[in-house]
């Protein structure tokens, strides 16, 4: 049976994934990016800030309909976003975290009123940009490790290894596989020495 290699369209991926996060990374230290997208009483939130990416969901807000759909959000100062964060975690009733990933909820229907926001509730999840590097690169380094596996030495089978001193059939008789009879082999192993 052949060997299996990485497809390269996901190292291609992997490749372009690793790129855009490190980007992100870079610019989070003097920017903060937020994309959001508003519907009939919930929004969505993604951006980053300060090393880290952070996803919201919150629901039981009266929202505008001229307000409904996609907005993009740029500050050029990420302070705001901590002073943000700082509200958020007082209000949470849940946190959990580990490796530096957090995940907050909160707070309970009813505890927190305001009149555009009677049964506010929110989810959140933060995720530092360090984490999702080495998401990226995971699938980069053992591509690369798979293709530093020494092929097999002249005059054996490209696909499964087995010795083909002596064959003339043209054909590996443990898999199958057509390849070069070993006249032909030993010639070019001779040449390329």
């Amino acid at each position: 049976m052949p060997r299996r290699r990485p497809p390269r369209v996901l190292d291609a991926a992997s490749a372009v994934l690793l790129a855009a996060v490190v980007g992100l990374w870079v610019r989070s230290q003097w920017a903060a990016d937020e994309l959001q997208h508003t519907g009939a009483g919930t929004q969505w939130i993604v951006g980053t800030s300060r090393d880290t990416l952070y996803v919201i969901r919150a629901a039981g807000q009266v929202n505008n309909p001229r307000d409904l759909g996609w907005a993009y959000w740029q500050d050029a100062n990420p302070r705001y976003d901590e002073a943000r964060w700082a509200w958020y975690w007082s209000v949470a009733t849940t946190e959990a975290s580990a490796l530096g990933l957090t995940y907050l909820s909160g707070p309970p229907p009813g505890s927190f009123y305001t009149p555009d926001t009677p049964n506010l509730r929110f989810r959140a999840a933060l995720v530092p940009l360090w984490f999702l590097v080495v998401l990226a690169v995971i699938p980069l380094a053992w591509a690369a490790l798979v293709r530093r596996r020494r092929r097999p030495p002249p005059g054996h089978c490209r696909s499964c290894g087995y010795d083909l001193t002596a064959n003339a059939s043209g054909r590996c008789p443990e898999c199958g596989t057509a390849c070069a009879s070993s006249s032909t082999t030993t010639a070019t192993a001779e040449a390329n020495a």
